[in-house]
């Protein structure tokens, strides 16, 4: 049997879009309301291939772009969801469309069902892009549903203070890494000398960092009360 079973969606919420740490720590999720046909996620990654005049096959292939689109088709079509799928504004009981509709960026929470045998899947996505437009079919075979098509953006950055480290270590200590202070496992960390380094493994009070290709990195001074700069995740998915 599968270890991991995940099937259909139980909530879909969003926020004013953001940093990884604000979402993880947010509580001003808005429940988007009910769905018909679920979300959809599409990653990818678009690839160069790079061709030699003496082989068949490339000799190297590097990544250009890895873009994010998820989808999800809204049954509830309250007028705060129309102003999302068309790029309007409520005013009052109406929703206006302009000539050119606005683009706007938010925060979305996707959670999945929980039952026997099947596991809960919650994804953060703390900024994505909405695209406007959708196509409404007001017929009698059925309610009318809006799909809502979402592009996650770039990564931002954050500081966190207070941290320090020890001579000789990789570990850098502080407190609520996992929380408030959140930095996620493969998270980018600038240091206050500029170096960027990455983290291995997070506890609650300590990040274990690394050089960028993973070879291990050492500090080479023990220093406290220090500032990092951190690039946050652009998914975070949890069981």
């Amino acid at each position: 049997m599968a270890d991991k079973i995940v099937f259909n969606v139980s909530k879909v919420e969003y926020r004013n879009s953001g940093t990884m740490k604000d979402a993880v720590n947010a509580l001003d999720w808005v429940d988007i309301g009910v769905t018909q046909g679920g979300v959809t996620m599409a990653f990818e990654l678009n690839q160069l291939e790079i061709p030699s005049d003496q082989h068949m096959d490339p000799e190297a292939i590097l990544g250009t772009s890895a873009p994010k689109t998820i989808t999800y088709n809204l049954l509830d079509l309250k007028k705060e969801n129309l102003a999302l799928l068309l790029g309007g504004t409520v005013d009052g009981t109406a929703v206006n469309i302009a000539t050119t509709p606005s683009m706007i960026n938010k925060g979305f929470r996707i959670t999945t069902v929980s039952a026997s045998g099947i596991a809960q899947l919650v994804v953060l996505v703390p900024k994505a892009s909405i695209i406007p437009g959708t196509t409404l079919n007001l017929n009698s075979s059925g309610a009318a549903v809006g799909v809502l098509t979402t592009k996650i953006l770039a990564p931002e950055t954050y500081t966190i203070t207070g941290c320090g480290w020890a001579d000789a270590t990789s570990i850098i200590t502080g407190t609520n890494f996992t929380t408030t202070n959140y930095i996620g496992k493969g998270n980018i960390i600038m240091l206050p000398d500029g170096t960027s380094v990455k983290a291995s493994a997070v506890t609650a009070t300590q990040v274990t960092v690394t050089n960028l290709d993973g070879t291990t990195y050492k500090f080479g001074a023990t220093a406290s009360s220090q500032t990092i700069t951190v690039t946050s995740d652009v998914v975070k998915m949890t069981y």
